[in-house]
């Protein structure tokens, strides 16, 4: 990363010397009601705090929009505790005032006692203060000069402030272990289409990539995992009369995309957004199951084909995440039946302090020249069949 880019990615709950300031991280909405006519509507969220007023980017034709910006708000009065702020959903019209999607005021309550507060609102009002669809989801974060040092959290590149090496391993805990001693399992994290490269430059690399790891305080935090289901290629099975759709497991949550008729190259071009409040060791020892599943059949033998990670090769990535990876779909129950088809995926993990970059859209031109082969993810032990589409 440039030195530009460490100082955007700060830990959510840091400040500058001297700076007391209310953030909050607008992260995403779902299942807002439409308010267009002829096409979904095109949300952005306001947000207003002591008489002032900050509003995120506009996500066009998207009634579960995906914002993951972070708002800034001075503070002009000592906080008690009692305060709140208000919210708005709005969708954006071009020839006419912008029509209101939900509302809510929001108690700042356990962000003054305690630094950070997750919320999730599901009590949006309407105009006429009536309940109406859709849910949010914040994190508001306050903290004072004189709490930084309490919180464990510094700002990247900070040479005079961060912990020493010695210092991050007393924050780690028991339940971390100490990276420079890798198990087993972390050297080879049963995935092949990594970068295998050995030489002291790629260790280097690696290591400093799991450095962010060890940045984070052994306590529950909040994490966000993007998953953009974009496309599937050759799936196999009957004979193209299948109903595909990929579903996505993360611990006791699962989520799926649409089904696609009679296609073995469907394209979803769907994001689905899971989040978690938990200890990093807990979130990095997660698997990821990624299926894709003939919906024609609900219960038992839907299975078309799978993959699946532990989340922490994900954040291990630079940016945490694998963007438009081609992953190479097989039956983990049977290796030895070959490939199932090849999956096109975008995933993230959003932590404490991170500036996600926008996932990138589907390009259906770009796409159809993909090099599947040359950006691929497979299992292990799989061997590879001529992928020519």
């Amino acid at each position: 990363h440039s030195s530009k880019k460490n100082l955007q990615i700060k830990q959510f709950s840091a400040n500058k010397a001297g700076e007391k300031m209310l953030r909050v991280d607008v992260q995403g909405a779902t299942g807002l009601k439409n308010q267009d006519y002829t096409k979904k509507s095109d949300p952005y969220c306001i947000i207003k705090w002591q008489g002032q007023s900050a509003k995120t980017k506009t996500e066009e034709r998207n009634l579960s929009p995906v914002w993951n910006e972070i708002l800034e708000f001075e503070i002009k009065s000592p906080l008690t505790g009692s305060e709140k702020i208000d919210l708005e959903i709005k969708d954006e019209n071009r020839f006419e005032r912008d029509t209101l999607m939900g509302k809510a005021s929001i108690s700042i309550r356990t962000a003054v006692r305690s630094g950070r507060q997750a919320v999730t609102s599901q009590g949006l009002l309407d105009r006429s203060g009536k309940t109406t669809m859709g849910t949010v989801n914040l994190i508001i974060a306050y903290t004072s000069p004189q709490e930084k040092a309490r919180t464990g959290l510094y700002m990247e590149g900070d040479a005079e402030e961060s912990p020493t090496a010695q210092d991050e391993n007393k924050m780690l805990g028991d339940d971390w272990e100490v990276l420079e001693n890798e198990t087993p399992e972390e050297k080879d994290s049963g995935l092949s289409g990594l970068d295998s490269n050995k030489s002291a430059v790629a260790r280097a690399e690696k290591f400093r990539r799991k450095q962010s790891r060890r940045r984070l305080p052994n306590e529950p935090l909040d994490f966000q995992l993007q998953i953009h289901c974009i496309e599937a290629r050759r799936l196999a099975g009957g004979g193209g009369n299948i109903c595909p759709s990929c579903s996505i497991n993360i611990g006791s949550q699962t989520k799926s995309t649409s089904s696609v008729d009679t296609s073995i190259n469907p394209v979803w071009d769907e994001t689905l957004i899971f989040y978690f409040k938990t200890k990093p060791v807990e979130i990095f020892n997660t698997m990821l199951m990624i299926k894709v599943v003939n919906s024609k059949f609900t219960i038992t033998d839907n299975l078309i084909g799978s993959f699946q990670m532990d989340i922490g090769v994900i954040y291990d990535e630079p940016d945490h995440g694998f963007i438009q990876k081609w992953l190479l779909l097989t039956n983990n129950k049977d290796t030895n039946a070959g490939p199932k088809g090849y999956l096109k995926i975008s995933i993230q993990v959003v932590g404490p302090g991170d500036s996600p970059n926008p996932l990138p859209p589907y390009d259906p031109v770009s796409s159809h020249s993909d090099d599947i082969e040359g950006n691929l993810l497979r299992p292990a032990g799989i061997n590879l069949q001529p992928a020519t589409f």
